[in-house]
């Protein structure tokens, strides 16, 4: 599954759903399916103001204009009450939701629902803001990890980790600050190889950042790096990419074992797809560089200098990556390039007026997807599709983007004409295949801008004045 909005979120006072932060990540997970024999509805009539999205089992996530989040079955439309007075919603792996409800001074109960149900307290005290600053976690597994607040209306709080049922609650870090002011100390938390992974600073106050794993039941520790950069890449097969503070590349287990040294003198990295190569920004001169893991490979020049990367294309042949960035907006120029040689580049925006954030390629790597005149109040841009094998004329696709999600080989879905204000924004739901000359098909007019296509790229879930739609792809 993939969500172009993955945290439906309610403010408190307002009437209305929106995302934390604007145009973010796409998330993942699995399909979904019903159990009734009957024909499921195309409609799950209702007033919703915010949609998590749906889960493996097949429930709709949903909260309506009373601030109620429900699991609704798709199959029959049947429906199970979470919680009242909903903060926000979001679907973690293919089968969990966290629901946050009930808050007061900045703090809430936090519930969980998988499966079938019922819905579970996880604490009665989770921060109404770690979703503005670091997302909790959750595995296909039924683990889950989450922000607990530690004293009544305190400033930290700690990392548990637990099971969806909370049935094993252990706590492992403490003193986490999430504010403002914290940034270079956000965790960043993600399950892999049956641990939880994360970037966290051992104490509260401190700006260096350790790389932990942690198993996903007994919650033992294992420091995979002492001071480490805060982003890092995990592939089934391969391991955990992370790099030190130092700029030392290295690859290990998730539970750190077989660690190997890839490479120095680096400022930043992430793996190709595949994980056959790891496209690198050096920290020496800010040039970028191909490192292929096949022993004996020696690294390729690329481009450069660069600011930061900022996508690599699904096939591990194209990157693009920005030179500046407005501090105030964060938006950058863009630039398209070769990810597996030097040569000529491809400016994509010339001045800091895109944000890439969950603009890439397209699923077959045939296109560059991009937006410019991007309004840093709305989180909407003027949305570009390029060719990457020698094209020279952008297409353009729609002048008021809130959001995009390729939907398998030079298809995609995305929301334009984006109105209202954020949280309570609303776009027209379009799809494209950028392969035909054919302009886009509406398929939703005014949607919530918080969508859902699930994962074999058939189904769009879109909600509608009239209720949830759900929506075959053509």
């Amino acid at each position: 599954m993939r969500s172009l909005s993955v945290v439906a979120l309610l403010m408190i006072g307002c009437g209305g759903g929106g995302v934390v932060g604007g145009m973010p990540d796409l998330g993942g997970g699995g399909g979904g399916g019903g159990g009734s024999t009957g024909t499921p509805p195309t409609l799950i009539a209702g007033s919703y103001v915010a949609f998590a999205g749906v889960t493996a089992s097949g429930y709709a996530i949903l909260t309506d204009s009373e601030k109620s989040a429900w699991a609704i079955k798709l199959a029959d439309g049947t429906r199970a009450k979470i919680a009242d007075h909903a903060s926000w919603a979001v679907i973690l792996a293919a089968d969990t939701a966290l629901v946050e409800h009930d808050v007061v001074n900045g703090f809430g109960g936090l519930s969980s629902w998988r499966t079938d149900g019922p819905a579970v307290t996880l604490t009665s005290a989770s921060p109404d803001n770690s979703f503005g600053f670091s997302s909790p976690a959750a595995d296909d597994a039924g683990h889950v990890a989450y922000f607990s607040q530690t004293a009544a209306n305190g400033a930290l709080s700690d990392i548990v980790i637990d099971r969806f049922d909370h049935s094993a609650p252990h706590t492992v870090a403490t003193g986490i600050e999430l504010s403002p002011s914290s940034g270079a100390c956000w965790p960043n938390l993600r399950y892999f190889g049956g641990r939880l992974l994360g970037t966290h600073c051992a104490t509260a106050g401190s700006s260096t950042l350790s790389l932990t794993s942690w198993d996903a039941d007994s919650g033992a520790a294992v420091e995979l790096l002492a001071s480490s950069k805060q982003g890092f890449t995990t592939r089934t097969g391969l391991g955990v990419l992370m790099t030190s503070t130092t700029g030392a590349l290295s690859i290990a287990a998730a539970d750190g074992s077989g660690a190997r040294a890839v490479a120095s003198d680096i400022a930043a990295a992430r793996l190709t797809r595949d994980g056959s190569a790891v496209i690198a920004v050096l920290a020496s001169n800010q040039h970028v560089e191909r490192l292929p893991l096949a022993a004996g490979a020696t690294p390729t020049p690329l481009a450069g200098p660069v600011d930061r990367v900022v996508a690599v294309s699904p096939d591990g042949n194209y990157l693009t990556y920005s030179t500046m960035s407005d501090p105030t907006t964060f938006s950058t120029d863009l630039v398209l390039a070769s990810a597996v040689s030097a040569g000529s580049v491809t400016s994509l925006v010339a001045t800091n007026t895109s944000q890439s954030t969950s603009y890439a390629f397209s699923d077959d790597s045939a296109f560059a997807l991009y937006v410019d005149a991007y309004d840093a109040d709305a989180f909407t841009g003027t949305l570009h599709a390029l060719p990457t094998a020698g094209g020279t004329t952008p297409r353009t696709l729609g002048n008021a983007v809130y959001d995009q999600a390729t939907v398998g080989a030079s298809r995609l879905v995305f929301e334009d004409n984006t109105s209202g204000t954020f949280p309570n924004q609303h776009a027209d739901v379009e799809f494209v295949d950028l392969a035909q000359s054919a302009a886009p098909t509406r398929l939703a007019t005014q949607a919530l801008v918080q969508l859902w296509v699930d994962a074999d790229n058939h189904t769009l879930y879109a909600v509608q004045s009239d209720g949830l739609h759900i929506i075959a792809l053509p």
